[in-house]
């Protein structure tokens, strides 16, 4: 008699669980509720940025993932610096219960990201973004406990530039002071990222680099570091010629 009472109140909680999710879900995937939500966390990320950001769509859909459409962000002297046509990650919550963040795929599709300085000696446009999430609490670095995987990234359609606006271009010659890349494609895989060691695969990874010519066919390696060593393995590259 106490199983069978068990069970049924096993049954119920979980029940109860899955109805307040799914009913959470079918809320989210309103389009009213959808734009109310965009908007709250842009206004939110625009005041912990003290710059503007906007945001298109915020869709959460099943299976814990998470659809972000129409990304803009300014620098701080009003320009455009990223822009990002849609965002898709899906996580995995088991981990976390044991201090980990497992993402299973990630998606980013259509980014231009416009990076500068005004002269070499200044801070770049994007500084107020590392500054506005830097760690702001009393915990010690080496107590922290960062344990990080993304099990698959995958980019298309991308775009950067950087540009020291100081300093003169020099057409058909690479220059680190002034670099517009285009077409990035890439496939990626963080195995591991701890705060003493990564363990990352690239699959695949190409662009075309236009102030100076050069074009990456395709690039590929595994890197394995940690605070006593580097190693690069399966490294491979291929040029349009070579």
């Amino acid at each position: 008699m106490h199983i069978r009472t068990l069970k049924r109140t096993v049954r119920w909680i979980v029940g109860i669980i899955l109805g307040v999710y799914i009913g959470a879900i079918i809320l989210l995937n309103i389009p009213s509720i959808q734009q109310a939500l965009s908007v709250f966390v842009a206004d939110e990320l625009s005041q912990v940025l003290n710059s503007k950001l906007t945001i298109g769509r915020i869709n959460i859909g099943f299976l814990n993932r998470i659809i972000i459409d129409d990304v803009l962000l300014d620098d701080q002297s009003g320009k455009e610096m990223l822009k990002v046509t849609r965002l898709s990650a899906k996580f995995d919550f088991i981990p976390l219960f044991k201090g980990k963040v497992s993402i299973s795929n990630v998606q980013l599709f259509g980014f231009n990201i416009s990076l500068n300085k005004q002269t070499p000696d200044s801070p770049p446009n994007f500084k107020f973004v590392l500054d506005a999430f830097a760690s702001k609490d009393t915990i010690k670095k080496d107590e922290s406990d960062l344990d990080l995987r993304i099990n698959s990234v995958l980019i298309r359609r991308g775009r950067l530039t950087y540009h020291v606006l100081s300093e003169k271009e020099t057409p058909g010659k690479f220059n680190a002071k002034h670099i517009l890349m285009q077409n990035i494609i890439a496939n990626l895989s963080l195995k591991a990222l701890q705060k003493d060691s990564v363990n990352i695969a690239i699959k695949r990874l190409s662009a075309d680099e236009k102030m100076s010519g050069f074009s990456l066919k395709k690039l590929s390696l595994k890197l394995l570091a940690n605070d006593r060593q580097m190693k690069i393995e399966n490294f491979a590259i291929e040029l349009p010629e070579t």
